[in-house]
């Protein structure tokens, strides 16, 4: 029987969206910027160093490819192959086509839908028990409970919250489970795990060749999913956390 921790090794790239420019911050150019020329590039930087920010914020940003790899992933139904390795790559679709945050949703919950919903239904059991002391501990139903998967990937928490926003608006209105995105710990973060807080200055792709992995063609995280993914696996399996 695997006992392993399901995994899902996500890399992902966001883009800004229009909603973006109504957000957009007043730039106030140095009191000491006289020339017009040099203010209107000061300027002109400064909406582009936001732009590039908010490609990395819920509302201002949008999921513009995701690539992720299940390990450990469960039969969606007796009598299927043993098989446990999936991989999923999706990219903005076309028209008519469900958004990548939707198509990604229907395809996990086809593995951990049970597990997600499980462990929410039995955190707000909790919730309730603590809050009220009216539900006695017996009344909780009695099953093997399903184990939730390990998202592990560059900034993960990043990445479930972009999802869950998204899922949870109310045009598209196919929420995940809170248990999911919103304070989960089901997640590991490649960068944080590498680079200790205290030394934030640290160049991740030269952790990355000191420890061996070939970072010729990658530059850094959320440009090339598939290549993060790739990277990821390799820091992850270093690092323990593919054997958990």
């Amino acid at each position: 029987m695997n006992t392993m921790t399901p995994k899902i090794l996500v890399g992902y790239r966001t883009r800004p969206v229009p909603l973006a420019a109504p957000f957009e911050p007043e730039f106030t150019p140095p009191a000491n910027y006289k020339d017009a020329a040099k203010i209107a590039e000061w300027l002109t930087k400064q909406r582009e160093q936001f732009y590039e920010e908010a490609a990395a914020y819920p509302y201002l940003s949008t999921l513009d490819e995701v690539f992720c790899v299940v390990l450990g992933k469960p039969k969606e139904k007796p009598g299927d192959p043993d098989n446990d390795v999936g991989q999923w790559v999706y990219r903005e679709p076309g028209s008519g086509k469900p958004s990548i945050a939707s198509a990604m949703r229907t395809w996990l919950y086809r593995y951990f839908g049970r597990a997600w919903e499980y462990n929410e239904a039995n955190r707000l059991f909790d919730t309730v028990l603590a809050a009220t002391q009216e539900v006695v501990a017996a009344d909780r139903p009695h099953e093997e409970p399903p184990v939730s998967p390990v998202f592990i990937g560059f900034d993960p928490k990043a990445f479930l919250k972009i999802w869950g926003l998204e899922l949870s608006m109310p045009g598209v209105a196919q929420p995940l489970a809170p248990a999911v995105w919103y304070g989960s710990n089901n997640y590991k973060d490649i960068r944080a795990a590498l680079i200790p807080s205290e030394a934030p200055h640290l160049d991740l792709r030269h952790v990355l060749k000191l420890r061996g992995i070939d970072v010729t063609n990658w530059t850094k995280p959320g440009v090339n999913p598939q290549a993060d993914v790739t990277i990821i696996t390799q820091a992850a399996d270093q690092l323990g956390f593919l054997r958990e």
